[in-house]
């Protein structure tokens, strides 16, 4: 019987997870983004929009599960592929790979007293301090 439980309770988990509403966040001068945008800004071939000159995009740290619902949903990469796409982008001169912070607070808190900065977080974590540029459906 215990194993059964243990099982459902570690399958409701990860389908809560995989169905989180992650949204893009950004200060509150920032545009809204279009999801092509968002996109882009995340994988380094864009680093400007309306108003700002230079975006400074912020990560996750790996393992956290909103990192690795975006990376699939959003980015369409796995943890492994995107590790190999920003050694590329950083060996031939392309692009920086962005910094990442420990949690969806501290993403929050960096995103919230940087005008140039966005990042994304689960939305049931946001508070008024920082302004939702894409929402996912």
């Amino acid at each position: 019987m215990k194993w059964y439980f243990l099982m459902f309770a570690f399958l409701f988990g990860f389908a809560n997870v995989a169905n989180a509403e992650i949204v893009v966040i950004g200060s509150k001068n920032m545009p809204d983004l279009s999801k092509s945008q968002v996109k882009s800004l995340f994988l380094g071939k864009l680093n400007k929009v309306d108003g700002v000159d230079h975006v400074q995009v912020l990560y996750l740290a790996k393992g956290d599960p909103t990192r690795k619902t975006f990376n699939k949903k959003i980015l369409k990469k796995r943890e492994n592929q995107l590790k190999s796409y920003w050694t590329k982008m950083m060996f031939t001169g392309e692009a920086k790979m962005p910094e990442s912070v420990p949690n969806s607070a501290d993403m929050i808190a960096s995103v919230a007293k940087s005008s140039d900065t966005i990042g994304y977080a689960d939305a049931t974590s946001l508070n008024d301090s920082v302004k939702v540029l894409y929402k996912f459906d």
